[in-house]
C-alpha cells in the first residue's frame, strides 16, 4: 500500500483538519475531489520542512493545475496535506498545538479574502503558505513572524547584508493593532525565537526584526490620527526605504484584485475615502521598509 498522503484512506485527515481550522463548507468537497487526482510525486513531506519547503513548492507548481485552472483546489488540498505533516513537525519541535492552529488559520482567512476579491471560492495563496507549512512563519498573538534570510535584490538596512537571518513581521487582515496586543505579540515572539524550541533560528539566530508593508507608508501619517492602530503599529519601526509607486494598497486596503482608476475606488471606510481624495489630488500611497526600533530586546 502507498504511504503517499493522497492515498484515498488519508483524504479523511485532510477533511478533518479543514473542519478543525474552519474552512468554508463550499470548498471542502471540491478540495477532496482534487486530492484524489494529485500525483504521488508531489513532495508533501518536504513542504513541511523549513530547509526544503520553497524548493518543494516550486516542484509542486509543475505537477498540478495552477490556481486559475481549478480555483486552486488542488493546491488547497496539497497545502492542507502539508499542514497535516507540519503538525507532526511542530510537535517534534516542541511548538504548541495552539500556535499550530493559529498559524494555519491563515488558510481559511485567505479563502474568505479571495472570495471578496474574485466573487468565488478560490485559493490563490499557495505561493505564500509553504512558509507556514514549512515552519518559517508563525502566528504569535496578533502578528505573524517569519524567519528568513535577506536577499541581495531587496532593500537592506545599515549593518546587515545579503544572507543575514532576520525575522520579518507580517500583519494579518484580522490583526488587532492596539498597544496592548502589539506588545504581547512581540513578547511572545521574543520568547519563541530565543527559547528552547527547535528550528533553523537556533543554528542561525536572527540579527534584526524587519517589516515591509503599505502600512508603513509615510502617506498614512498624513491621513490617520496618531491614535489609529495603523499609526501605533508603524511607530514601532524606523523606516529605511520607501517605494512610492507600489500598488499593494489596491488589494489590501480596497480589496481589489487589480489596480483601477482612482475615481472608481470604493469609499466604504474612512481611510478608503481619505486616500482616494489624496490620490485624486495627485498624491501617492506606496509602501515602506522598516526595522523594529526595540529589536535589540530580541538579541540580549
Amino acid at each position: 500500500m502507498s504511504d503517499h498522503l493522497f492515498y484515498p484512506a488519508d483524504i479523511a485527515s485532510i477533511e478533518s483538519l479543514a473542519l478543525e481550522l474552519g474552512y468554508p463548507e463550499s470548498v471542502i468537497s471540491p478540495m477532496k475531489r482534487a486530492a484524489t487526482s494529485i500525483p504521488a510525486s508531489v513532495p508533501i513531506a518536504a513542504l513541511s520542512d523549513p530547509w526544503q519547503a520553497q524548493a518543494a513548492w516550486e516542484q509542486t507548481t509543475k505537477l498540478v493545475p495552477s490556481w486559475q485552472e481549478d480555483n486552486g483546489m488542488a493546491l488547497l488540498a496539497i497545502t492542507t496535506a502539508a499542514a497535516c505533516s507540519a503538525r507532526r513537525q511542530y510537535e517534534a519541535a516542541g511548538i504548541s498545538d495552539t500556535i499550530f492552529l493559529e498559524t494555519m488559520k491563515c488558510i481559511p482567512r485567505f479563502l474568505y479574502e479571495s472570495k471578496k476579491l474574485f466573487g468565488r471560492w478560490t485559493y490563490d495563496r499557495g505561493f505564500w503558505t509553504w512558509r507556514q507549512t514549512g515552519g518559517l512563519i508563525f502566528r504569535l498573538g496578533t502578528l505573524e513572524f517569519e524567519y528568513r534570510t535577506l536577499e541581495y535584490t531587496e532593500p537592506i538596512p545599515d549593518g546587515l547584508r545579503s544572507g543575514d537571518p532576520v525575522i520579518n513581521v507580517h500583519i494579518p487582515s484580522d490583526a488587532k493593532l492596539s498597544r496592548e496586543f502589539l506588545d504581547a505579540s512581540y513578547r511572545q515572539a521574543r520568547e519563541f525565537f530565543s527559547g528552547s524550541l527547535s528550528g533553523p533560528w537556533v543554528a542561525q539566530p536572527p540579527k534584526d526584526i524587519l517589516c515591509d508593508s503599505w502600512l508603513l507608508a509615510p502617506t498614512l501619517d498624513l491621513l490617520l490620527p496618531e491614535t489609529s492602530g495603523i499609526r501605533i503599529f508603524a511607530s514601532d519601526y524606523q523606516r529605511y526605504h520607501q517605494q512610492q509607486d507600489s500598488d499593494a494598497f489596491f488589494r489590501w486596503l480596497y480589496q481589489l484584485p487589480t489596480p483601477v482608476a482612482y475615481d472608481t475606488l470604493p469609499e466604504n471606510t474612512s481611510l478608503q475615502r481619505k486616500l482616494k481624495q489624496h490620490l485624486l489630488a495627485g498624491g501617492h500611497m506606496g509602501m515602506a521598509w522598516g526595522r523594529l526600533k526595540s529589536s535589540s530586546i530580541f538579541f540580549q
